[in-house]
């Protein structure tokens, strides 16, 4: 397990756990998680604290359920309030979607990447809380889409070092996939973030494809990952190495006007 904290940039690996660290997110139609914002330090009544929503789980427990029952991979939890004792959610309900992170940490053969690990992890974890709070800073449409949003949902995560190697990641999403519905620590995920690279995500994809969890990738850029009879639900954010391989040489000859050049 990976803690995280404020050190320089803001987060360091505790290395008194091997590998994730749960977390989540708050406020308005969707909320988050930082427990630390600037200097800031904020209480669990403080709907822009990133550790609200895990607090949240922990000391109401029994408001606490899967909207999947006894199930092995994707799911959904809700917190209800007191007032509804149904079981279907209803408009004063909680929608949780677990969503753990994949980044490359370390790689087995010790070397350290953690710089570009905590970058990973410390974007997605700013993405869920300006999603969760409704702050619309980098992305404008955040801001209305709380405003349309029917159903409070929020957005949780936790991260998981992925050592650059397919057999720790795929173990690793295994374990949380079986995780006991109503386990409160340790909810099942409803969808991936990750993986990077394209040697881990051919294999890493067939498994959320398995059990119908969405992927989404930061990179793995191999043109196999377009076929989605193998990979049905993975997508990433990074062009395939065929349109990056397209788009250079007319970049060259549109913007820069090149006409011939040699590659050595």
């Amino acid at each position: 397990m990976i803690s995280i904290s404020r050190k320089d940039f803001g987060f360091r690996v505790d290395k008194r756990y091997q590998r994730n660290h749960t977390g989540s997110d708050n406020a308005k139609c969707l909320n988050s998680k930082l427990g630390v914002v600037g200097e800031r330090r904020f209480k669990m009544s403080d709907p822009a604290s990133y550790s609200y929503f895990d607090d949240l789980r922990r000391n109401n427990a029994s408001n606490f359920s899967p909207i999947l029952k006894d199930v092995i991979g994707r799911n959904l939890h809700r917190y209800h309030n007191k007032t509804n004792s149904s079981e279907v959610p209803d408009e004063n309900d909680i929608i949780f979607c677990h969503t753990p992170v994949f980044v490359r940490y370390t790689t087995q053969e010790k070397e350290d990447y953690s710089g570009a690990g905590y970058g990973g992890a410390a974007g997605a974890m700013l993405a869920i809380q300006h999603w969760n709070n409704g702050n619309g800073v980098v992305v404008k449409d955040i801001e209305a889409i709380q405003k349309s949003c029917p159903r409070p949902i929020k957005f949780t995560t936790e991260i998981f070092d992925t050592e650059s190697n397919a057999v720790p990641a795929v173990r690793g999403l295994t374990g949380m996939i079986i995780r006991d519905p109503y386990d409160i620590d340790r909810p099942q995920p409803c969808a991936i973030v990750g993986t990077i690279y394209s040697s881990v995500s051919t294999k890493f994809a067939i498994t959320t494809g398995v059990y119908d969890l969405l992927q989404v990738a930061p990179g793995a850029s191999s043109d196999a990952l377009d076929d989605k009879k193998q990979y049905p639900l993975f997508s990433r954010t990074h062009p395939a190495d065929e349109g990056s391989a397209s788009l250079l040489p007319k970049y060259l000859q549109d913007q820069l006007q090149v006409k011939n050049f040699a590659i050595v």
